[in-house]
């Protein structure tokens, strides 16, 4: 899900401009995740005829799988990053916003849209070790709770199977010490 936002968060930043070129006006201060680091994530954004309008810094020149879902519905997927890690990045197409100038020049948004713009894909990833760590607590927590259920069930019922067999057991003591001479004698309940 954080992923996702973040795709859509950049690609508000694509811009068509005029004749259909797009522009990216990132600043790399405003999402730093994407630098260069240890655990950096990393996107890529390619243009309509699949060459690339801008990568993150932290792909070193390196590239993305590219793939997406239908046009602004994300698809999220298992994939090996760049620096050898694994990770988990999502794809999506996405209509880049049109120039400010282009909407005033033409006062018709929605004819310049069918006329100009065209899907472009961005590609968003970054590492699964925080993934794989909340997944390994999540798993220790459940498997720790369910032995002590399990362990707490079994004493619980083996308290209340002692007690409900008391008066049986009773019964049997008494009955034990039965024999010819105490014929006599009377079974107390």
């Amino acid at each position: 899900y954080a992923l996702a936002t973040k795709a859509r968060a950049l690609a508000t930043l694509v811009q068509e401009e005029a004749g259909g070129r797009l522009e990216f006006e990132f600043a790399d201060e405003a999402m730093p995740e994407f630098g260069t680091g240890v655990s950096a994530e990393f996107f890529e954004i390619w243009r309509p005829d699949g060459s690339t309008l801008e990568r993150s810094r932290s792909l070193r020149g390196a590239d993305l799988a590219a793939f997406a879902g239908s046009l602004d519905r994300s698809v999220a997927r298992d994939v090996a990053l760049p620096d050898g890690r694994a990770g988990r990045a999502v794809g999506m197409r996405f209509l880049p916003q049109l120039d400010s100038e282009e909407r005033k020049d033409s006062g018709n948004d929605k004819l310049i849209g069918r006329q100009v713009r065209q899907p472009t894909l961005i590609v968003v990833a970054r590492g699964r070790h925080e993934l794989d760590r909340t997944l390994l607590t999540l798993l220790i927590v459940l498997t720790t709770g369910g032995v002590a259920l399990a362990l707490g069930t079994i004493l619980i019922v083996t308290v209340f199977v002692r007690r409900g067999l008391q008066p049986i057991r009773r019964l049997a003591d008494q009955t034990s010490r039965l024999g010819p001479d105490t014929l006599a004698g009377r079974l107390e309940s």
